[in-house]
């Protein structure tokens, strides 16, 4: 049983917005970061977000525990759809196994 008070950021790769949570979105995911202390998750999560945004051209945000990322041209062709699709990567927050819906603004920067 996950502890309720757990934190984890969770950095997805895939050909889908990271908010859609499609059958086997777990095998998207490429990086797992996690935490004991809220203010520090939330600080990370900030950042993180941050450093994605420089790296990026497209940024688009579903609430406040998801951040979608994405650059023009950069594609995965699918073989079972015959065309190419966009690659995407997303950033998410969790709280004891659930998506975060507070305010980040209690991260202290």
């Amino acid at each position: 049983m996950a502890n309720r008070e757990q934190w984890s950021i969770l950095v997805t790769k895939g050909d889908f917005e990271p908010w859609y949570f499609l059958d086997g979105w777990e095998e998207q995911i490429i990086e797992q970061k996690r935490f004991d202390d809220e203010q520090e998750a939330l600080t990370q999560y900030k950042a993180l977000v941050e450093a994605y945004r420089q790296r990026f051209t497209h940024f688009q945000t579903k609430g406040p525990a998801i951040a979608c990322f994405w650059n023009d041209g950069e594609e995965v062709y699918c073989e079972a759809c015959d065309e190419f699709l966009q690659v995407y990567y997303g950033i998410l927050l969790f709280n004891g196994g659930k998506l975060f819906e507070g305010d980040l603004d209690r991260a202290e920067l």
